[in-house]
């Protein structure tokens, strides 16, 4: 007889409690947890059972751990670099290839490029020029390093500021993967040059609130870039 699925350990349990407190509201960033022996006897679980919790949270950035007089156990909120250390691992080992990522960028900033364009405001076209003058500048020095990260900016921008929260925290996740993909092309000056003037089109497109016009050509720059070599698109996305 097959067995069912094995049933969480304590520690996970109190994990999982402590988790679904934190991601409610109840305990907040900057708060200090209650002490060992409150815990223990508001769970009934053995100290080394607790700790085991507390190593859980704390490797998802959910908890901090101070040591000294005024330490104690913290609750914290994980940086987006937490998070996007264990995206691109997961990526690695899943064995996806840029290729795959970059299908997967242009399918949700194609969604949410409209989306930007109706609802822009003074600030989310200062973002964007900023990046768009940040890649104008790599390109006339010739710097596909430096283009790459205006590059990868920019198009985070697009998605950050078209309003959906979470796509915005995935965009920030990928966006040292898609650093690494630009400078992986090593763009030449005039290909470089060629993007910027898509970039000022498309911004031109979003100012105008023309959301039919920035959706086409957002996808002309993107299927431009796709067409580069395909070995590029083959390589395996690579851990931090």
């Amino acid at each position: 007889m097959r067995s069912g699925p094995a049933a969480p350990k304590v520690g996970e349990q109190i994990a999982s409690d402590l988790r679904a407190r934190i991601a409610s509201g109840e305990l907040t960033a900057g708060d200090r947890l209650a002490t060992e022996e409150e815990l223990l006897e508001e769970y009934g679980a053995a100290r080394n059972t607790l700790r085991e919790a507390f190593r859980i949270l704390e490797s998802e950035g959910l908890l901090e751990l101070r040591r000294g007089r005024t330490g104690g156990v913290f609750i914290a909120h994980p940086g987006i670099e937490e998070l996007a250390r264990g995206f691109s691992v997961r990526l690695a080992l899943d064995g996806t290839n840029l290729g795959d990522l970059y299908d997967a960028r242009e399918a949700i900033e194609l969604a949410l490029v409209a989306r930007l364009a109706q609802r822009r405001n003074a600030m989310a076209l200062r973002h964007l020029e900023q990046a768009i003058d940040s890649a104008a500048e790599a390109a006339e020095i010739d710097d596909p390093t430096a283009f790459g990260l205006a590059a990868a900016l920019l198009h985070e921008t697009l998605i950050v500021e078209a309003g959906n929260q979470t796509l915005a925290v995935v965009a920030r996740m990928m966006r040292d993967l898609v650093e690494r993909s630009y400078s992986a092309m090593k763009p030449d000056q005039r290909s470089m040059r060629r993007a910027v003037r898509s970039y000022q089109r498309l911004y031109d497109f979003v100012k105008a609130r023309d959301a039919e016009g920035a959706v086409e050509q957002l996808r002309k720059q993107m299927r431009f870039t796709r067409s580069a070599p395909s070995d590029l698109w083959t390589q395996p996305v690579k851990g931090p």
